[in-house]
């Protein structure tokens, strides 16, 4: 499979985000992957949160799909092996201190409430970015912030992402997210599969959204 195809046709590229609460001195006060904010928070589930380390979250995740897809599986899989899990000094994946350019291919529906950020300022920052040249750049502070759970996700997320955007030309993001937001939810494995088939593998989600383009320092 080209790089192209995989990392998408786009300019800048294709990649992970998440909402950060940033303290007056520029720490991060809160954090929280998008996938599993929309998960929580628009679609009402609960994220299972996982012990262990990534790649044992990665082995739980990864067991509970074989349980109701094992085709799904397979591909994400092999997409999975393609990041390298996203893992520091892996080939292609870089880790960097310095910001990463906003993709704009999440149009997301809601954003974190103020009261979440009471003492800071409230943005969508960019975690990964999935370049057409297939080299991952991933921004150091904002994925070490994240949990073990929250790490795994994202990996996902750009597994599924690229699948979603080589098996049926996805532009944008918003299925992969939910897929990620079902896989690390704690639906029942019936409820899973149910799910899972109500998104299809081309289809838009079975509900019409409102969608609106992320802003700059928004």
């Amino acid at each position: 499979i080209a790089q192209s195809a995989i990392a998408g046709e786009g300019v800048i590229g294709n990649g992970g985000g998440t909402w950060v609460c940033r303290e007056q001195n520029k720490s991060i006060g809160w954090i929280q992957l998008v996938d599993l904010f929309e998960a929580e928070n628009e679609f009402q589930l609960t994220i299972a949160r996982y012990p262990g380390s990534v790649r044992e979250i990665f082995d739980s995740v990864q067991m509970r799909l074989f349980q109701v897809n094992k085709d799904l599986l397979e591909m994400i899989t092999k997409y999975l092996d393609q990041i390298n899990y996203l893992e520091e000094k892996a080939n292609k994946v870089v880790y960097t201190e310095d910001e990463l350019q906003m993709i704009d291919d999440s149009l997301y529906r809601l954003k974190p409430g103020l009261k979440r950020c009471l003492s800071g300022s409230l943005a969508y920052e960019q975690a990964v970015n999935y370049k057409v040249d297939g080299q991952i750049l991933v921004q150091r502070e904002l994925t070490g912030a994240l949990s073990n759970t929250e790490k795994a996700a994202l990996a996902l997320h750009e597994a599924v992402y690229a699948y979603r955007r080589e098996a049926a030309g996805d532009k944008d993001s918003v299925i992969s997210r939910k897929i990620v937001g079902l896989l690390f939810s704690t639906l029942s494995a019936q409820d899973l599969k149910s799910e899972l088939e109500k998104l299809g593998e081309s289809e838009l989600p079975p509900s019409p959204m409102a969608f609106v383009k992320i802003l700059p320092g928004t």
